[in-house]
């Protein structure tokens, strides 16, 4: 294990080293760095606190996924999580409910009123959600989490990925990795794969958004992956955001 580590350490070093003279460190070209997966995961007690009140449990009309709230009334996550919604399907029994924690709800849930796909790299999608019963708009009754276009991304920077995993009964818990591969669209990291946290939010160590996971996966072996927030996804957002 401690060879490992140290492997890892050196590649990060060499990767960081080549990033900090290249004039884009968007287009790196590295390999993928070769950590072992982990699954270092903590419990978020307090799911009303900070950014995880905006981190939302979406039921799919049966379809479980994770979805970040954007806008007054918009949530953003995976297309596979809500693709069975397509044409409208299915809305009056998909909701969103943002800082679920297990059986409880403190912000009320909101029903899903249409689906926005974005088909180039069928990776994302907006959800727009109606008014709870008292008239409040989803992002009346808890924060937006900013987007912003292409932030930075370097490979063997650590991120945290919030969200709810099949296996936690409604319960949210955050990820912690490390990057290990980056492309125009796309960036991997080291967090092994686990179903229901499709389209959670990956956050960079200053807590900004920086991505949502995805369905992609590589063929080298790292197995989470995230879209990318490029000009193009960034567009689609912006467009649907007014």
């Amino acid at each position: 294990m401690k060879i490992q580590n140290l492997v890892t350490v050196l590649l990060c070093s060499a990767v960081l080293s080549t990033a900090a003279v290249a004039a884009a460190p968007q287009a790196q070209a590295a390999h993928p760095v070769r950590e072992k997966l982990t699954d270092n995961k903590t419990k978020i007690n307090d799911t009303t606190k900070g950014r995880f009140q905006s981190v939302a449990f979406i039921d799919a009309n049966g379809v479980t996924g994770t979805g970040t709230v954007i806008g007054k009334n918009k949530v953003l996550t995976s297309y596979n999580v809500v693709e069975n919604l397509k044409n409208n399907g299915n809305l009056d029994k998909s909701f969103v409910t943002p800082g679920k924690n297990g059986e409880n709800a403190p912000f009320g849930s909101f029903q899903v009123e249409s689906v926005e796909f974005e088909e180039s790299w069928r990776n994302m999608a907006i959800l727009t959600v109606k008014p709870n019963e008292n008239g409040q708009n989803i992002g009346e009754v808890v924060s937006a989490v900013p987007v912003t276009k292409n932030p930075a991304i370097l490979v063997c920077n650590t991120v945290t990925m919030p969200g709810y995993d099949a296996d936690k009964k409604g319960e949210m818990w955050e990820s912690q990795a490390t990057i290990s591969y980056n492309i125009a669209s796309n960036f991997w990291f080291n967090q092994a794969s686990r179903d229901g946290n499709y389209g959670a939010p990956i956050f960079d160590q200053r807590g900004r958004l920086i991505g949502i996971r995805t369905f992609e996966k590589y063929s080298k072996g790292v197995q989470t992956s995230a879209a990318k927030l490029t000009e193009s996804n960034y567009d689609f957002i912006a467009k649907h955001l007014k």
